[in-house]
């Protein structure tokens, strides 16, 4: 049984609030994988070629063909902050996902990398959070899997001056 992602949970969870919602992070292929399909295809539509190298190239394209859907590459954020929005009955809620080990990186991260980005998405009136999953060993309500929620505020990313 594949495992679900942090991601897919949220978006469970949204749903079962009844919040319509939708991914906004993408996958970013690698780009000298990108590089090397175009001359792999170029060669192979040239028609210049040696005997046995369309195997080979088709080998070569299928390769970093299957590792453009998950292979060498990272995972972009929205902002380099936001997984998923969520059209809640109050606001728009932008949310990193995680799991619950990983919370308070993914809160660093937020005011250290992308303090701009998440002020400006709250200072339009939008909400930002980072849910930590976790997976517990009684169920409540019949669910193992449990959220904690850690709001980001503009108090948070400029904190108030001591005087």
């Amino acid at each position: 049984m594949a495992k679900t992602s942090p991601t897919q949970r949220t978006l469970d969870e949204c749903r079962r609030r009844g919040w319509v919602c939708q991914v906004v992070e993408y996958w970013q292929p690698n780009f000298q994988s990108n590089n090397v399909i175009a001359a792999a295809r170029s060669v192979i539509d040239s028609g210049e070629y040696y005997p046995g190298a369309i195997a080979l190239l088709d080998q070569l394209r299928e390769t970093l063909e299957s590792y453009q859907r998950g292979g060498p590459g990272k995972r972009k954020d929205l902002f380099g902050c936001i997984d998923v929005i969520a059209v809640t009955p109050d606001c728009i809620l932008g949310i990193q996902a995680t799991t619950n080990s990983n919370q308070a990186n993914r809160v660093s991260k937020i005011l250290e990398e992308c303090s701009e980005a998440a002020e400006a998405w709250i200072n339009s009136g939008n909400r930002l959070a980072v849910w930590g999953w976790k997976k517990y060993a009684k169920a409540v309500d019949r669910r193992f899997w449990r959220v904690t929620e850690t709001e980001i505020t503009s108090e948070l990313i400029t904190p108030a001056l001591p005087f």
